[in-house]
């Protein structure tokens, strides 16, 4: 009988590891797809400015044309934002950190990055529950 509940600890042990990594993995993978979606609607906000700003500058030649896109400008940033967060919560997710250098990304215990050497500052990441806003809703408020 002790084997049997021996094999049935054993057997929920590996269950809820597989479930935690599984769950991770469908997070980051969410996350992931949310930041390519993000950076397309990026996209679509450059292709808007530029093309306004091309065609004002054909018609008047204006200095200013930057100040009358501050909304999109804003847009953009708001995105950007967003994906900041979401590549954090992934590094956090898979207990990763990036050099502060080189942009490398390695193991969270490592104190040096393997690719250049540097120290690496701890530093504080937090994860926020925060949805990547798309930078087309963002213009409606």
């Amino acid at each position: 009988m002790d084997f049997l509940n021996k094999l049935g600890k054993k057997f929920s042990e590996t269950y809820n590891i597989a479930s935690e990594k599984t769950t991770k993995l469908a997070k980051e993978t969410k996350l992931k797809i949310k930041i390519a979606d993000t950076r397309e609607n990026m996209k679509m906000e450059y292709m808007k400015i530029g093309e306004a700003i091309y065609k004002k500058y054909l018609n008047n030649r204006d200095d200013n044309i930057a100040l009358q896109f501050i909304t999109e400008f804003k847009a953009i940033d708001k995105a950007m934002e967003s994906i900041k967060n979401a590549e954090s919560e992934i590094l956090y997710l898979k207990n990763r950190k990036k050099c502060s250098k080189c942009g490398e990304e390695f193991e969270e215990e490592f104190e040096f990055c393997p690719n250049c050497g540097s120290k690496n500052q701890v530093d504080d990441i937090k994860v926020f529950d925060a949805e990547i806003v798309n930078p087309e809703e963002s213009n409606k408020d």
